[in-house]
């Protein structure tokens, strides 16, 4: 009953189980409609309401003219964000940038009139001007429910598009991320000039790179120089690890079980090892019994790959396996998941890319909180 009453507030009253589970049914049916929700809706106005600026001087906006916007529902817990969020707002304004900023207080740090005066006067020292709605419990209260702010307790911001065309609950992770380049702050919108990027990566882009000092081969298992040529038109999988020993080796234990079940269902089926070479200066015995081809290392390291054009901006080196179709383009990055899931059938990847960002935009969550 305290979290319940500390989430609705003085909603819960009569403190009833027909009070509770009717709240719990409006939240569930709000988080339903969370995406076709406009401004208005969120902050439980009129679309004839005002809100008015921060600095007094830009004087008032209509919701209605505000959901005409992108806007920036900026959810302020601690004000932790506040001058990250207004760098990015006056990087807009300065390229033309149709944004707009909606501030609402999120007081559970503390007393209210507390992260009012301290956030007021952030404002105020960093001559900010946005538009700010007055504190409103039954409003904060909803908009943590909806998104989570009260339990994760920090700052949030969620986008809205114009005229409700789309609404990003990472807004806030998405523009720390990518900064101005990733405006208008949507992972739908990055997804779609990521995976035209990615879809322009090539298998013999990536190899020629790596094996240019190398007159454009692969060792085989018995050491034997193979063209990087004689891969093309070929279903290939790219396999990136570490060469230290170590006590886990999930990819690579599975890849030995794939490896002769895809050969099986593809003769012309490959793998080609890549390595993000060894840390700590050793090199596991195993990685010398493959069967399958590799890149010459130690010096076909993975800087010899541009990194960035397989990888997102936040992502760290980890062991995977990343595929290409016969016609050269990257089918998946986590090919690994797939053959895990749905074991052989899964081959040869088809459709698998653009869903596979979406889940990989997800940790941003993750990357922040």
């Amino acid at each position: 009953m305290d979290s319940l009453f500390k989430s609705h507030g003085a909603l819960t009253f009569p403190f009833t189980a027909e009070r509770i589970y009717s709240l719990s049914m409006e939240d569930r049916e709000s988080r339903l409609r969370i995406n076709d929700m406009n401004l208005d809706e969120l902050l439980c106005l009129n679309t004839s309401d005002y809100l008015w600026s921060s600095d007094d001087e830009n004087g008032c906006m209509s919701v209605l003219d505000l959901s005409n916007k992108v806007v920036g529902l900026y959810m302020c817990y601690d004000g932790g964000y506040l001058t990250t969020i207004n760098f990015f707002h006056e990087k807009c304004k300065a390229k033309g940038l149709e944004f707009e900023i909606v501030m609402v207080y999120m007081p559970f740090a503390g007393p209210v009139k507390w992260l009012q005066s301290r956030v007021n006067e952030a404002l105020v020292k960093h001559e900010i001007s946005w538009w700010v709605l007055p504190f409103n419990d039954k409003v904060s209260r909803r908009l943590s429910r909806l998104f989570s702010a009260y339990y994760h307790r920090n700052d949030k911001m969620i986008i809205l598009g114009p005229n409700n065309s789309f609404a990003e609950k990472l807004g806030l992770e998405v523009m720390c991320c990518y900064g101005i380049r990733g405006y208008p702050f949507a992972r739908e919108c990055i997804v779609d000039r990521k995976f035209a990027k990615l879809r322009s990566v090539t298998l013999e882009s990536v190899l020629l790179i790596i094996s240019e000092e190398h007159n454009y081969y692969v060792l085989d298992k018995d050491g034997d120089r193979v063209p990087v040529s004689e891969l093309l038109g070929r279903n290939i999988i790219l396999y990136l690890d570490y060469l230290d020993p170590t006590p886990i080796a999930q990819v690579y234990d599975q890849l030995v079980n794939w490896y002769p079940k895809l050969k099986a269902k593809d003769p012309e089926f490959e793998v080609v090892f890549i390595s993000y070479g060894a840390p700590r200066g050793i090199v596991d015995e195993r990685y010398y019994k493959m069967p399958w081809l590799s890149v010459p290392f130690p010096s076909g390291h993975s800087e010899h790959v541009n990194i960035k054009q397989l990888f997102l901006e936040w992502e760290d080196k980890y062991p995977t396996l990343i595929a290409f179709g016969k016609d050269g383009l990257l089918r998946s990055r986590r090919a690994n998941l797939h053959l895990k899931l749905d074991g052989i059938d899964a081959f040869p990847f088809q459709g698998y890319l653009r869903r596979e960002m979406f889940l990989d935009f997800n940790e941003l969550n993750h990357f922040f909180y």
